[in-house]
Order: structure tokens, then sequence, then C-alpha cells
């Protein structure tokens, strides 16, 4: 089988993790179908390669202004057709169903190939208080939901994300977590040794969607109410990528006196021995699609609360979780969980369970290629 897979990125080498599921994804079906990467945005350059069994047609579009994006687009669009024609595809994966989506599904409607739209992020949300996801304007819904009508299949890494999409005409969405690499995110290897006796970490970066502000606002207000909580605690935030060293120095004003360490940004594949370190994981995002922090946190064996968003609701306690945009609720979601920290083992071990359960790469690796067996046949019915 051949397939093309359209995408806002791709690594440019083997020391670049740039979406790390995705990589992953592809190395592991790359042995068993014929994969051709469409790499819109990034690599900031156009080539063809080949890295990870597959190869990359990169276009570079992030390099130019929003009109020369637009007309790139019709580049991407008319390169998989002219491919196409020199050997031809069998279907066409989107990653993301904005504008690779959009690509994708106007190249297949031209070739008259079945279309398989994978939700990466935030095309079919928008949270006002903050200003996240394309799910806004007329314009931008109609096109999700052409995107979505003309899918063959569309997958969800999480339950919660197909539920929001479920009411769009089309094909009823799948959920298919992008699974992680067991070998590589498990519980036993080094671990980075941590200030504090008791050692929570949170990885994640400094847009709005991911709640930093939120979570510092519930550790102040935990810090006033019930101290003594919070002997021997110190929290670790991993991952800051600010781009300026304005918003770092704010991040530092914001943390104050808070026992907090703010660390830089690791590697993707060091992740694994800050996890190990941690005796929790918090995380406390507006929205998630699927939240690979949480998913691979609990394959190191340390425990995860935070909002309930993304994968949390199925692999999270209820009691563990928390609506998200909401202070208070965190608040009360931290004080609950430090007064339990004898329970945190067992929910630890749960956790893990559900992911080697649910989420592996394995286990994605082959749903994905079953999909697209079905789709190729054919035998995938359209709501």
């Amino acid at each position: 089988m051949r397939i093309a897979v359209v995408t806002k990125g791709f690594a440019q080498s083997n020391n670049d993790l740039s979406l790390p599921p995705l990589i992953d994804l592809i190395r592991s079906i790359s042995g068993t179908v014929d994969v051709d990467i469409y790499a819109m945005y990034y690599p900031f350059e156009t080539r063809d390669y080949h890295i990870f069994g597959a190869r990359v047609l990169s276009f570079g579009l992030a390099r130019y202004g929003r009109l020369r994006k637009r007309v790139g687009l019709g580049t991407v669009e008319n390169r998989l057709i002219s491919e196409h024609q020199k050997t031809p595809y069998d279907l066409v994966h989107a990653i993301s169903a904005d504008t690779p989506g959009q690509v994708a599904a106007r190249a297949a409607k031209r070739l008259g190939l079945p279309l398989i739209t994978t939700m990466y992020a935030g095309e079919a949300v928008f949270i006002d208080q903050i200003g996240y996801g394309a799910y806004k304007g007329a314009l931008n819904k109609a096109r999700l939901s052409r995107v979505l009508r003309q899918s063959r299949a569309v997958t969800c890494g999480s339950d919660s994300l197909a539920k929001r999409i479920g009411s769009h005409d089309g094909p009823s969405p799948q959920t298919i977590p992008l699974g992680l690499d067991a070998a590589r995110f498990s519980p036993t290897g080094p671990a980075v040794a941590l200030k504090g006796e008791t050692r929570i970490l949170k990885a994640a970066s400094l847009t709005p969607v991911k709640g930093l502000d939120i979570m510092l606002a519930a550790l102040r207000g935990v810090v006033e109410q019930s101290p003594a909580l919070l002997d021997g605690v110190h929290w670790h935030l991993v991952g800051p990528d600010a781009n300026t060293r304005g918003a770092r120095n704010a991040l530092t004003q914001q943390i104050g006196t808070l026992p907090i360490t703010l660390h830089e940004a690791q590697p993707h594949w060091e992740m694994p021995q800050w996890y190990r370190g941690a005796d929790l994981v918090v995380q406390g995002s507006w929205f998630e699609s699927q939240c690979f922090a949480a998913m691979e946190a609990a394959a190191c064996g340390t425990p995860v609360i935070g909002t309930s968003v993304g994968i949390l609701p199925q692999m999270v306690a209820q009691d563990w979780r928390c609506e998200p945009g909401s202070v208070e609720a965190m608040q009360n979601l931290l004080k609950t969980t430090l007064k339990k920290r004898v329970d945190w083992a067992g929910e630890a071990e749960d956790q893990r369970a559900w992911v080697m359960e649910n989420a592996t790469l394995d286990k994605a690796r082959d749903a994905f290629l079953a999909l697209y067996d079905q789709v190729a046949a054919g035998r995938v019915s359209v709501r």
C-alpha cells in the first residue's frame, strides 16, 4: 500500500524530534506501507529527503508571508497530484483538519482517492477566554465541516475530542490514540535528582492553553490557606519555551516566592528521566486533543492529576481530575491530592496499566494499518 500523509511539519534529521507522536507512528508503519510525507510549513526549506523509513517532501511555507503561504498550499496540492500520477497512492491521510486537511481533501477529491483525517489540535474548538483554537467564524467552521464530510474516516486521540466533533456531518470519529514508545517511556531507567521531599512536575510550554497561570494561582491559594500541605513539597516546571527573555522574566515574577524551580526545555528523549524523578505530574490545560505528556508520565510510573480534557477522563480516576479553566477547581484538586499521598502508588499503577492496554505505539500502529486496509478497500461506513 502507498499513502500520502499531509501534515504541518516533520523532522528534518534523526536528531530532530519535532512532533514526536507523528514521528513514532511513521517509523512504526513505514516497514509495512510506502509513505510519502508532505510537510507544509516545517522544515523551513524546500527539499525531498528520506528519514524514518519515509520520503519527506518539504515545502517550507513557514518562511513566507500570508499571501505566499496561501499560494503555497496550491503547490503542495499540485505536487501530491503529480506524485500520484507517477506512482499512484491508495489513500491520503491528513494530520490535522485545518490547512493539512483542506489541502488533502482537495487533492483527494481531484484524484478520486479516499481521505482519512486525524484531528490533531484545536481545529474543532475555540476558547474565547484565551483566544485558542481554529473553530471561530463561519468560514473556518465551514472549512472544517467540508473536510470532515469528505473524509472516509476521522480519528481522534481521545474520546473527549471524538464526542466534541461527533455532531458534525461525516463519518463517526474513531478514537485511536497516537501511541507512545513503551520501551522509551517506562518506570525502569535513570531518574533526575529533583529538589524536594515530594517532587511535583509540570511539563508544558508557556502558551495560554496549557493553563500555567491557573496552576500558579491555585498553588498560591494552597500556600495561603493550607501551608502545612506543602511541607517538603517542591515544584518543577520543565519546558517553558518562551521566545523572549521578557516572557521568561514575567514567569519568574509570577512564581515569586512559591517553592518552584524553573527548568529549561528538555529534549523529548530525555523526558523519561524527569518523569521518573517526580512523585506527581500536574496537567492544567484548558484543552488537549490527547495530552501526550500525561501519557508519558503515567507510562513512567508517575501518577497524573489535571483537568478533564484530552485523554485524562479515560486514563485518570474522577477524583484526580477537575474542570478546566478554574482556579478554584484546580486549588481544590491540589489540596485533595496532597492530603491522600498514600493513594498515589495505587493510582500510578492504574494509570500505567491503562496506557499499556490502550495507548502504546504497537496499538496505534496496528489500529492505523487496519484502518488503512478498511478505507482502501471501501469497507468503512459513512454516517
